[in-house]
């Protein structure tokens, strides 16, 4: 972010009257938007109403969505290796079930879109108790505008931001690595 402003600042001088600081300049300087040849501002938002870049985004989702994850196990049999299904390990539901807001496919194709269009895609996980341990219960999708990635001393935490939509109170949430299941696009 530091280098991005200083070479703005080498190839704009701030103390340039000819240099507007309108919205549209700083975001474009900021890297939130790119000016096109036709001399118009796009950003993921106006290239998502384009309709080809929606119907590509839709197919590319859509069809990843539809593979079926499967939880295998390695087995080795007669010198040969091979696999079955795990049915008993904890992740093999998890991609079958409803988590209450979505279904997985809607689910998935949430994160892939994400980590498509804004470079990461973002679930916190909810643990719950097995009877060998704790298992992952649900993943709960996040918007990525709530999710704020820091690293520090080589791991990496989330800040995540909410709005209690009781009493419209607002609040951060700090989540370990261990408890975010994240896509990193492009």
């Amino acid at each position: 972010m530091i280098g991005i402003i200083k070479n703005w600042l080498k190839r704009h001088n701030i103390q340039d009257p000819r240099v507007p600081l309108t919205g549209a300049n700083i975001a474009q300087y900021m890297g939130w938007s790119i000016e096109s040849q036709a001399g118009e501002y796009v950003n993921t938002g106006r290239a998502l109403s384009y309709s080809p870049v929606w119907q590509g985004l839709d197919t590319i989702t859509s069809d990843i969505s539809r593979i079926p994850f499967i939880v295998y196990r390695r087995i080795e049999e007669f010198g040969s290796d091979g696999k079955e299904r795990a049915r008993e390990h904890p992740a093999y539901s998890l991609m079958r079930r409803h988590t209450g807001e979505m279904t997985s496919n809607l689910w998935l194709s949430r994160m892939i879109g994400h980590a498509l269009m804004y470079g990461n895609g973002f679930s916190r996980i909810h643990w719950r108790n097995g009877r060998d341990g704790l298992r992952v219960g649900s993943l709960e999708w996040l918007h990525r505008d709530r999710v704020k990635v820091e690293r520090s001393g080589g791991t990496l935490s989330y800040e995540i931001h909410y709005r209690a939509e009781q009493d419209g109170r607002e609040g951060r949430d700090w989540i370990p690595e261990s408890d975010m299941f994240h896509v990193v696009g492009l």
